[in-house]
C-alpha cells in the first residue's frame, strides 16, 4: 500500500519534530561519552541523523559530512622511536659474531672531533711510505666509527655516501668477485641475500683491516691475500644503487663465521 505523497511528507515531518524534540530536551540530559570524552551537540546531532531514515538522511545530507578519522598518537616507551623500523637500530653483529660492537637504541652523545684529531690518529698507522688515500680511506672511517657507528642508521642510505655492511659468504679471485651478504641497509632489494654477487674493487691503497672491536690492525692491506669466506665482515660503498659492484674504501673485519644459511 502506498501513502499517498501529501500524508507521507506530513509523516516525515512529524518525526523530524520527534526528533529534534529529542534532541532539545531529552538528550542532554543524559550522560554519555564520546571517544572518552563528554559527547557534544554536535555528536548527538550525528547520532540523531544516523537512526533517521535513509530517505530523509538523503535530504539533509550536506549538513552531515563524514566525519574524519582521529589520528592515533602512538603512547609508551617507543612511541616516536625508530627503534621499531627496520633500519633503526642496525644489529651489525649478528649470532657468530657478537663481540663487534653494536649501536643502540638510544641516542649516545657524541663530541665530535675536528681534523687534527683525526690527522693523530691516522698517524698511528701508518707512516710517510702510506699512500694518501689510504690515509684518507682510514681517516674517513675512524670518524664514522667514532661519530656516526654508534647512532648508526640507515633510512636515508644513498649508495654515492653511505657504507653497507656485510659478510664475506664466498671469494672469486680470478674473477674478483664475491658473494656478499649485506646486512645494513636491511630494506634495499640486494639485502640479506647469500648469493648477491659483486665485482671488488679493493686494492691494497683504500683496504684498512680491523679486529672484531674495530680497532686498526693495519692500514693498506691486499683484499685477496687477506679475506677468507665465511671469517671476514665488511665495510665498503656501493659503486651503484644495485651494489653490483663494491670498493673506493674496503673495511675489512677478522672476525667469527658467518650465521647458519638455514636461518
Amino acid at each position: 500500500m502506498h501513502l499517498p505523497k501529501s500524508r507521507k511528507t506530513t509523516i516525515v515531518m512529524v518525526v523530524v519534530v520527534v526528533l529534534l524534540a529529542i534532541v532539545t530536551f531529552v538528550i542532554p540530559k543524559l550522560s554519555f561519552s564520546v571517544d572518552a570524552r563528554p559527547a557534544t551537540y554536535k555528536d548527538i546531532g550525528y547520532f540523531v541523523y544516523g537512526i533517521l531514515p535513509k530517505d530523509v538522511r538523503s535530504n539533509i545530507e550536506i549538513f552531515f559530512p563524514p566525519k574524519k578519522a582521529t589520528p592515533i598518537t602512538p603512547t609508551g616507551s617507543n612511541a616516536d622511536t625508530p627503534s621499531n623500523n627496520q633500519d633503526a637500530t642496525q644489529n651489525v653483529a649478528q649470532s657468530g659474531s657478537d663481540q663487534i660492537p653494536v649501536p643502540t637504541a638510544a641516542p649516545i652523545d657524541i663530541v665530535k672531533q675536528d681534523d687534527a684529531y683525526y690527522d693523530s690518529l691516522v698517524a698511528m698507522y701508518t707512516d710517510t711510505s702510506t699512500p694518501e688515500i689510504t690515509k684518507q680511506v682510514l681517516k674517513n672511517f675512524l670518524r664514522f666509527r667514532n661519530e656516526t657507528f654508534p647512532n648508526w642508521n640507515t633510512f636515508s642510505w644513498s649508495y654515492s655516501k653511505d657504507y653497507i655492511y656485510g659478510y664475506i659468504v664466498n671469494t672469486n679471485p680470478v674473477d674478483k668477485k664475491v658473494n656478499l651478504y649485506i646486512q645494513t641497509p636491511s630494506a634495499q632489494d640486494f639485502s640479506s641475500k647469500y648469493e648477491h654477487t659483486s665485482s671488488v674493487y679493493c686494492d691494497e691503497t683504500n683496504t684498512i683491516l680491523l679486529a672484531t672491536n674495530l680497532d686498526v690492525i693495519k692500514a693498506g692491506v691486499n683484499f685477496w691475500d687477506t679475506v677468507k669466506p665465511k671469517g671476514y665482515n665488511i665495510f665498503t660503498y656501493c659503486k651503484d644503487s644495485e651494489c653490483n659492484a663494491i670498493g673506493d674504501a674496503c673495511i675489512i673485519i677478522d672476525t667469527t663465521p658467518l650465521p647458519e644459511e638455514s636461518q
